[in-house]
């Protein structure tokens, strides 16, 4: 034991239950012998010299100056932690606590990820070292006295990476199995889109005839996308896609029902299979590491400190883990065999197309199928109102020729029969009114202009009258015996 209190040396201590298959328990040196050679040389003494630390003397209180902050992080990097660490709106010592006790309350998978993005380096572990146990008389940066207290976790990242773990598994990795296990045996299975393939084969003979396209057996699926590219004579709006489209709503109506049966391909041609793969290959990876962090770092549920409940939380997770992967490996492996099964059912090969390409096909199909009979949809409703505009004119036209003859052959009886004498006094007393209003009329505003253009439409049809009453007169004179002599 040292004569006088020294200044601590700054390391982490290997838990002793650890040590055995280490340099440090491997054996081989002769402690005693070293500590008598050190005594002899008076190293230790040296030490005491060297390395005692400082006694407090007590002086007269004086105004402290403020010292300068101690800053060892590149400014860029601190600058990203101070925002990372103003968006968590904790202390650093919560921060510490939360992370021990591996609170999910308190820490959100945003946090724990943007965590892992500033775990400190080996060298700036080394430059920081010395202010773990520092006085609160230090001044260190923000970034800085941030790390200098997430050095007082026992391993640190791998908590971190443990916990973040423990929030996103499964994640996405179920469904995306599901899905394209799902879109894989639907299509295997379909009925009514194997009968549209072999209508669009039908139609696909019959238009390649004996050429070199003709006579197929088969095609490649990715082909039901080319219909679009073949064109009518007539109408370059037409392809052959709208003329299917027609054929199945009219003739064969049933063979829609395809569209619920490849509906699955819509979510799984989302699915990427190397970052499927991916996935699961790093839940793999993670189950391992944790195992072998709880069985290294934590034997029989060991605690680093009173609030550490890594051991706590992280074994039952992991047991209930690995009972879960074990199922996810048997559909993955599921998913695997009935994805090929798929591909080679269509004529493709599962080692060179992938599922986000397979399933696309399919899904690009619909979404054109759909369009093309939208656009028929329009086409017939132009085709509707434009027929019905035609024979709304004709029924006008119609009308406006029936109402000519009727008012052709329409002839006002004007002094004749009963009423001709009143009939007569009302044109007279007409014509005398209009007469009085042509002696009276004043300037040529619009009204004037209106009442005289009535004023002419009255004449016109006095006219008329008059003549046809000289008409009916003069066919009634001709009409009459001849006296006898």
């Amino acid at each position: 034991m040292a004569g006088v209190k020294l200044k601590t040396l700054q390391w982490d201590k290997l838990n002793y239950m650890a040590v055995g298959s280490t340099v440090w328990g491997s054996g081989g040196v002769d402690e005693g012998a070293l500590q008598r050679a050190l005594e002899a040389n008076r190293i230790f003494g040296n030490m005491e010299e060297l390395f005692a630390a400082k006694v407090a003397e007590l002086r007269e209180p004086r105004a402290a100056k403020k010292s300068r902050e101690i800053l060892v992080i590149e400014q860029r990097r601190a600058h990203q932690i101070n925002i990372m660490l103003g968006g968590m709106r904790h202390t650093n010592t919560e921060i510490r606590f939360a992370i021990l006790r591996m609170d999910e309350e308190n820490l959100s998978l945003v946090q724990l990820t943007n965590l892992l993005k500033f775990v400190p380096g080996a060298e700036e572990i080394g430059k920081l070292l010395e202010y773990k146990d520092a006085s609160d008389e230090v001044q260190l940066g923000r970034a800085e006295a941030f790390f200098v207290e997430i050095l007082k976790i026992d391993r640190y990242q791998q908590r971190l990476e443990g916990l973040k773990f423990k929030m996103t598994f499964p994640a996405l990795l179920t469904s995306a199995i599901a899905s394209i296990t799902l879109a894989s045996k639907n299509l295997k299975s379909s009925r009514y889109f194997k009968e549209l393939l072999n209508l669009i084969l039908m139609i696909g003979n019959y238009m390649n005839g004996s050429g070199h396209n003709g006579g197929a057996f088969g095609f490649k699926i990715a082909s039901i996308n080319k219909l679009v590219d073949t064109k009518a004579s007539n109408n370059t709006n037409m392809t052959l896609l709208h003329f299917l489209t027609t054929i199945t709503e009219s003739t064969l109506p049933d063979m829609l029902q395809y569209q619920t049966e490849i509906s699955a391909c819509g979510e799984a041609c989302r699915v990427s299979l190397p970052e499927l793969q991916s996935e699961y290959n790093h839940i793999k990876t993670m189950l391992k590491e944790i195992k072998t962090e709880l069985h290294t770092h934590y034997p029989g549920g060991l605690e680093t400190c009173p609030d550490d409940r890594y051991s706590v939380v992280m074994r039952p997770f992991i047991e209930t883990v690995e009972i879960e992967f074990s199922l996810i490996e048997a559909y993955m492996a599921e998913m695997n065999d009935v994805y090929n099964d798929c591909v080679k059912f269509f004529g493709e090969d599962p080692a060179i197309i992938k599922p986000d390409e397979f399933f696309g096909i399919f899904k690009t199909f619909m979404s054109s199928f759909q369009k093309s009979s939208l656009d028929n949809r329009k086409i017939r409703e132009k085709e509707e109102q434009r027929e019905k505009t035609k024979l709304a004119v004709k029924q006008r036209q119609e009308q406006l020729a029936a109402k000519r003859e009727k008012n052709r052959l329409k002839v006002p009886d004007i002094g004749s029969g009963e009423g001709s004498t009143s009939d007569g006094d009302g044109d007279k007393g007409m014509m005398d009114s209009l007469l009085e209003t042509l002696r009276n009329g004043g300037g040529d505003s619009e009204t004037t202009r209106r009442d005289r253009r009535r004023r002419q439409r009255t004449d016109h049809a006095i006219s008329i009258a008059v003549k046809a009453q000289d008409l009916l007169t003069s066919l009634r004179e001709n009409d009459e015996p001849m006296p006898s002599t």
